[in-house]
């Protein structure tokens, strides 16, 4: 089980600005618009990206992704009381 206090300012940044986007406000469904994200980070053809920023930001991704995948709803809604003041983060 993911502990709260394991989210650093990058897991907390991609999933305050991914659940935006998703129908329901649970880790459930933010997990499954993050690996959505992260597969088109990672399928993106070589340009003008830094390749060491993709791999970075790919990292935060898988990241999150873990921790995405092992959080409650209880947790994740305690989580959001607890970080409510980061609403304006933009990632």
């Amino acid at each position: 089980m993911t502990k709260l206090d394991e989210f650093n300012e990058f897991d907390r940044g991609i999933i305050l600005l991914h659940r935006k986007s998703v129908s329901e406000d649970t880790p459930q469904a933010i997990l499954v618009k993050v690996k959505q994200i992260r597969n088109a980070i990672a399928d993106e053809k070589a340009g003008k990206e830094d390749p060491i920023e993709k791999e970075f930001t790919l990292e935060c991704y898988d990241e999150a992704i873990r921790k995405l995948s092992d959080l409650s709803v209880a947790d994740y809604q305690l989580w959001l009381r607890q970080n409510k003041d980061l609403e304006g983060f933009e990632f």
